[in-house]
């Protein structure tokens, strides 16, 4: 993942006053082995930098592209000034359409790759039939209500294997639906009988 800035009639760059984005941004503090020096890669930290299960970013400010680019320069030895064409208030302050319009030409943007793999929960949908499903990881069946556990009232098996939601992990499941209409024909007999007992008297 990496942040650009973009500006009319120019090529977008990574870095601002020679400075990556992403430093400025307080989204790249540490390297690879956990140290705090930036190596200019992406800090991937669950519930630091990312939230893996909305796939949102955490900045550390609460407005990185204008008050988060002011403070970063501000905490540096000498200071740096005269950085406001730097900002982007815009995005903050209008409408999506007012920032997206903005005759400035300051715009940044975020690109990233991202891998999600496997999801935990797999919707079967209604009318699964009771104890039909069969869950298999790389061919080999799992085991229920250890590796998986099956909702049959929402139609939903929830993935509990670590192993099953690794990338490239291939998950089949089995099962079985009942019809939500069931057609059958049935055959109504109906028998009526008159017996005359004599002239004031008969049964029917």
């Amino acid at each position: 993942m990496n942040i650009f800035r973009g500006s009319s009639g120019q090529t977008e760059v990574d870095e601002i006053v020679g400075t990556p984005l992403l430093k400025v941004m307080g989204l790249d503090r540490f390297d690879q082995n956990n140290q705090r020096v930036s190596d200019q890669n992406f800090d991937f930290i669950p519930g630091i930098t990312i939230d893996v299960e909305h796939a949102e970013l955490i900045f550390p400010t609460l407005r990185p592209f204008d008050d988060g680019i002011k403070q970063y320069f501000e905490r540096q030895n000498p200071p740096v000034t005269g950085i406001d064409s730097l900002l982007f208030p815009d995005v903050y302050d209008t409408t999506q359409s007012g920032a997206a319009n903005n005759t400035i030409s300051n715009k940044y943007f975020m690109k990233g790759l991202i891998n999600l793999g496997q999801r935990s929960k797999i919707a079967l949908g209604f009318n699964v039939v009771e104890g039909s499903v069969q869950v298999l990881l790389n061919g080999s069946p799992m085991t229920p209500s250890v590796d998986y556990t099956v909702d049959y009232i929402l139609g939903e098996v929830v993935l509990r294997s670590e192993q099953a939601t690794l990338p490239g992990s291939k998950v089949e499941v089995k099962y079985e639906q009942n019809d939500l209409f069931q057609l059958a024909s049935k055959t109504l007999l109906g028998v009526r009988g008159d017996v005359n007992l004599g002239k004031n008297a008969s049964l029917v």
